[in-house]
């Protein structure tokens, strides 16, 4: 008789087309390949189609979908408390979406439910919170187990959703955050504070390394989510990077501009490449396929999380940039509580440039260690 392979069902943001989100998928999915070959995996993802392209090939068993993001964006009411309410009647009751009642069936036979980290389930996405209901749904009907980590839920949601979420994170089997104040919010002694998932493998393939790498590299970008309130617009964001690069003596030549989401973060390059035209870009898929460009005596400035902590952990200096603080200075704060040496801006006062920082190694060994250790009480049981 063939012995039974575990099943596992990964909820993440996989290929909503954000660096840092593929980041943490394909860590997982490395790691799984590595201690669970034979694993029968599902990624639930925002889209399945992309995801297949970006992170198909690391697990050798691997199928994409999007049924749990796609039953919250059922939900006739976007309320939070509806939104989770309405998913987790569906998939207690996959009938009542029939089109979707096969793939929800397979998500109630799964042994492991892991809602993978990010900084998705907050107050900016209230919505989000009918993915953790559906996750106590489904294993309440299987009897696996429901986990969740690396997870960031500031800007804080109001009280109600945030009772919601102990609620629910009181039914999960583990509990991690990448941050103090998302264990302060949760408020439950059960919960592991540890650090991002990424940690869980930072390694080589993630950089490019050359005496060709620009000296200076930038990711800056401004947002306009709905309940965001930036610092800057993009053309005061792009006469700061002119008047730093200026002040630092940078030829053009030698700076480059990180994509991490298509669609804004190439505003800033458009903005100041007229006056930068030598500088490089580096699209996102360039980058997720051969990694961030390094080199000896580089320096960052990044507005966004991931690159400040996949550059602080190849030993590159920076400064963090906080446009939007109700969402980055939480985020930037922790990586540099954790020790990436980076220095953090509230303002668009001219930095002098970092010549020294990023994380030390006995600190990134102890980080990958332990979530090692997390991802081995969730998986090596199994």
């Amino acid at each position: 008789m063939t012995e039974k392979q575990p099943c596992y069902y990964l909820v993440c943001t996989a290929a909503g087309l954000n660096y840092g989100d593929d980041l943490i998928a394909a860590a997982w999915l490395r790691y799984l390949a590595e201690k669970q070959p034979g694993a029968d995996i599902t990624v639930d993802s925002v889209m399945p189609e992309v995801a297949q392209s970006t992170l198909g090939g690391i697990h050798p068993s691997t199928r994409f979908t999007d049924t749990l993001w796609m039953t919250c964006f059922d939900s006739p009411d976007p309320e939070p408390l509806a939104v989770s309410s309405f998913v987790n009647q569906a998939i207690g009751h996959p009938g009542r979406i029939p089109s979707r009642a096969a793939d929800i069936e397979r998500m109630a036979r799964a042994d492991v439910v892991h809602l993978v980290g990010g900084g998705f389930l907050n107050g900016l996405f209230q919505w989000t919170f009918g993915l953790p209901a559906g996750i106590v749904a489904a294993t309440q009907r299987s009897g696996g187990r429901a986990v969740m980590t690396g997870q960031c839920f500031c800007p804080a949601p109001p009280e109600p959703v945030v009772k919601h979420l102990r609620e629910l994170a009181e039914q999960f089997a583990l509990v991690d955050v990448r941050d103090e104040a998302s264990a302060s919010l949760l408020g439950i002694d059960t919960v592991n504070l540890s650090v991002d998932d990424v940690f869980l493998s930072v390694g080589p393939g993630m950089y490019q390394h050359g005496a060709g790498a620009p000296q200076v590299m930038v990711c800056a970008h401004t947002d306009t989510t709905p309940g965001l309130t930036g610092r800057a617009t993009v053309s005061e964001l792009a006469e700061f990077v002119l008047k730093t690069l200026s002040h630092w003596e940078v030829k053009e030549e030698d700076v480059g501009f990180l994509e991490c989401f298509p669609g804004l973060d190439h505003k800033v390059f458009e903005s100041v490449k007229q006056r930068l035209p030598g500088a490089r870009f580096y699209g996102l898929y360039e980058i997720l396929g051969t990694g961030l460009p390094v080199a000896e005596d580089q320096c960052w400035i990044s507005t966004r999380f991931h690159p400040h902590l996949v550059a602080a952990a190849a030993g590159m200096p920076g400064v963090a940039l906080s446009v939007i603080p109700e969402y980055y200075d939480v985020k930037h704060r922790s990586l540099i509580s954790q020790g990436s040496g980076w220095q953090l801006l509230s303002n668009l006062s001219i930095p002098s440039r970092p010549t020294r920082g990023g994380f030390p190694q006995d600190r990134l060994k102890s980080y990958a260690a332990e979530k090692h250790r997390i991802a081995d009480l969730i998986y090596a049981a199994d």
